[in-house]
């Protein structure tokens, strides 16, 4: 079985956005599903499936994610798989970010007075409509050109604007701790 390495291996993905300090943004499209795959992830991960339904594996149990449901995954080894459902094509908005990048946007953003525990390694991030509109308006960014600052600045202000979305949304509480943690770790 073939071992996956994310972000590294889509590096040549062409609607991908990068910034100098880590954070990748993917819309990722496939024509054909994957069963099983074995993913190891060297940064953290928030996927926002926005056709298909996907399945991660984790030492916690399997996952089952909708369009428009998101997860957020710990940096790790896990099993995924994507299928296209009735769309016949699976899309995620996929974004990877080092847990130095989620300290530095909690550190601006409020978060709900919790305590620091022990950060899950994967979090489900249920549908709304404002998930939604930042989906797809990341698509079209990713469909420009820009160049390095240009970037930099768009991921950064984009990944605050998703932080600042998971702090207002149902399970918002869940979501602060796994920034509470990251910001631990």
């Amino acid at each position: 079985m073939e071992m996956i390495k994310l972000p590294q291996s889509l590096a040549q993905h062409k609607k991908r956005i990068v910034s100098a300090n880590g954070t990748e943004i993917i819309w990722h499209r496939a024509m054909q599903e994957t069963e099983k795959a074995c993913v190891t992830l060297s940064t953290h991960l928030i996927v926002l499936v926005v056709r298909g339904a996907k399945e991660v594996y984790s030492p916690a149990g399997k996952l089952s994610i909708g369009p428009g449901e998101g997860f957020f995954l710990k940096a790790g080894n896990y099993l995924m798989t994507e299928k296209l459902l009735h769309e016949q094509r699976f899309e995620s908005l996929t974004i990877f970010f080092p847990s130095t990048v989620a300290s530095a946007l909690s550190q601006l953003l409020p978060l709900a007075s919790v305590s620091a525990v022990a950060t899950p390694d994967i979090f489900r991030i249920e549908q709304s409509a404002a998930l939604d509109t930042f989906a797809h308006s990341l698509l079209h960014y990713a469909e420009m050109d820009s160049n390095e600052t240009e970037a930099a600045f768009l991921v950064d202000a984009k990944l605050r604007e998703l932080f600042w979305i998971l702090l207002r949304t149902p399970g918002a509480d869940g979501f602060a701790h796994v920034l509470r943690g990251l910001q631990s770790s």
